[in-house]
């Protein structure tokens, strides 16, 4: 997997193997963008949204880097798609959950990153740990409002499923 005289250890491209294995068994739509850059390897992949949510009916384009330590150090994580959610940085997309950071394992499968952690972030915002304060702001004082805007950002933004 890894060539041009980027040097991997044989624990990541052992576990790259077993988690690109795992993603295609679990469904996950992704794409190994750039496999030789010295930071990392970056996958591409596609987050559905939750039923039950206003996200409902989308995919979601992230960018998963995986950084040169993974998996003993957590992958980095953000939206590509716009999305507004208090737990996420509406300009880079960047993601606060802490799944990903402070109890990120290297037991965490990607497949889970993107059919789990991700689908249940855009479940169940944590307003009171926002990267995007007017997002929960709005959130937790006419979660109304918030959800009929979400829903026209995502009608604009997002890719609906197939």
């Amino acid at each position: 997997m890894a060539s041009s005289g980027v040097a991997r250890s044989r624990v990541y491209l052992k576990r790259m193997a077993h988690d690109v294995k795992n993603m295609m068994q679990e469904g996950v739509e992704f794409d190994v963008v750039d496999e030789n850059s010295t930071d990392g390897c970056t996958i591409r992949a596609w987050v559905r949204g939750p039923d039950d949510s206003p996200y409902s009916g989308y995919k979601f384009e992230i960018r998963i880097l995986l950084v040169n330590e993974w998996p003993f150090k957590s992958p980095s994580v953000a939206f590509v798609t716009k999305v507004l959610h208090p737990n996420v940085e509406w300009a880079s997309g960047a993601i606060c959950c802490n799944q990903l950071n402070e109890e990120y394992t290297s037991a965490t499968r990607l497949a889970t990153i993107v059919n789990v952690i991700l689908p249940q972030l855009l479940a169940y915002p944590n307003p009171d740990d926002p990267f995007n304060t007017e997002a929960a702001s709005e959130y937790v004082k006419n979660h109304q409002a918030y959800t009929h805007k979400v829903r026209n950002l995502v009608l604009e933004h997002a890719i609906p499923c197939s």
